[in-house]
């Protein structure tokens, strides 16, 4: 027997059945998903900002917006996970399943971010619930990029949390 007792511990997706010193950071999360579906998570480099995600949203779709950039990359990503052997034909927004949870992971990476945020928030409208977490390191430069108010507004307002270093 090795040092290691379970290596699939170290892997980078692993998800703990508990999280220790986040449980409040963690309920927060829990009551903003439920009452409005939408859930800003910012915070530094390893303040567990995907761990607290995925532990709270366990089926939910995952999306690295680092690696997939455009809005339709991101799209393609998450209908390639919902949708069993999904083929591209039309638009991609109505392609979408009637009800699908996503974690946006590091959301800023988008690169026309204002658009994509609008038709997001606006999902409703073409009979769509999404509910997200979206993940960034730093809230008010992910307002900035977002750059309009009424976008910001239905995108983020009033359901985002930080979290701070561990101690």
């Amino acid at each position: 027997m090795g040092i290691i007792r379970d290596k699939r511990k170290l892997d980078i997706s692993y998800v703990p059945k508990k999280v220790p010193c986040r449980e409040e950071e963690i309920e927060k999360v829990e009551m903003l998903l439920e009452s409005g579906g939408r859930v800003v998570i910012s915070g530094e480099i390893g303040t567990g900002k995907t761990l607290i995600a995925k532990f709270v949203a366990k089926d939910a779709i995952y999306v690295n917006c680092l690696i997939r950039r455009s809005e339709r990359a991101v799209l393609r990503e998450i209908l390639s996970q919902a949708v069993h052997g999904y083929n591209e034909d039309g638009d991609l927004w109505e392609d979408l399943p009637d009800n699908i949870s996503v974690i946006l992971d590091e959301i800023d990476g988008i690169d026309d971010l204002r658009h994509f945020l609008y038709t997001l928030s606006r999902a409703g409208e073409i009979g769509k619930e999404i509910r997200y977490i979206a993940i960034t390191r730093d809230l008010s430069m992910l307002k900035q990029l977002v750059n309009d108010s009424a976008t910001w507004s239905t995108f983020a307002e009033n359901c985002s949390i930080h979290l701070n270093k561990y101690n």
